[in-house]
């Protein structure tokens, strides 16, 4: 049986970067627990950080508006998202939502959400999308630019930590990019072969490339989930004299 790690004493949030101690430090999944399919096996290792309380919350709120609307437009016969359809259908239960006043507001921002469409939007269309279209789908569900890329911002901060094995630095810049795949192959073409992957596992894979020049260190993220929705977070951040060295 794997040994169940203690929590540690004191630690600083991979999320803001305050200074927690004692029961106010918690320990999030970067990607969260439920987002992992069926098939993917056990020996992979789900990623955590220290964070605190508000953050932990903040990204959970983020994680379960998120997942049940990437899960509606996931192809739920492919393997890689095997699953994640019934969980949403769950957790849009009417009586199960009664229970809970997040699950409940999630519940009802999603149904006045979904819409009808005849033809795609020009604007406001996330890259992954227009194959449902082509596939014959005229149902969308519209999301919140803010709050998706405030979650892919929180990926890129914890998964920095894991790459780097430290923390952001405090003015370091983020940057989120919604691009095709083609666009992508064609702005990342000097990375090609650099890129490395972490043990996501099927259905959740997380690849990174990054390097150090100077005084600053540049890490670029590419998110892959349910082989379907792919996204990119650039960090640029300016390192001290020692850090360089």
């Amino acid at each position: 049986m794997a040994k169940r790690r203690r929590r540690p004493e004191s630690a600083i949030c991979t999320y803001c970067g305050a200074f927690i101690s004692g029961t106010g430090v918690t320990i999030d999944h970067l990607i969260a627990r439920n987002w992992y399919p069926s098939s993917t096996p056990d020996t992979v290792e789900r990623f955590k950080v220290p964070a605190c309380a508000v953050c932990n919350s903040k990204k959970s709120r983020l994680e379960q508006a998120m997942f049940i609307r990437f899960a509606m437009c996931a192809d739920p016969k492919k393997l890689a998202s095997e699953g994640m359809w019934e969980q949403a259908k769950a957790a849009l239960d009417v009586e199960r939502a009664a229970t809970s006043p997040l699950r409940q507001a999630i519940r009802s921002s999603v149904i006045r959400d979904i819409k009808i469409i005849e033809s795609l939007p020009e604007k406001g269309l996330l890259p992954a999308f227009p194959n449902n279209y082509d596939g014959g789908s005229r149902t969308a569900i519209s999301l919140s630019s803010n709050e998706l890329n405030g979650l892919l911002r929180m990926w890129a901060k914890g998964f920095h930590k894991i790459v780097w094995s430290d923390a952001l630095r405090a003015k370091a810049k983020i940057e989120i990019h919604h691009v095709t795949e083609s666009a992508a192959d064609s702005a990342f073409k000097e990375i090609d072969g650099h890129w490395m992957t972490l043990n996501g596992g099927p259905g959740v894979q997380v690849s990174f490339a990054g390097k150090r020049e100077g005084d600053r260190r540049c890490t670029l993220y590419e998110f892959l989930i349910w082989d379907h929705f792919r996204f990119y977070s650039s960090v640029d951040e300016a390192l001290s004299a020692a850090d360089a060295a």
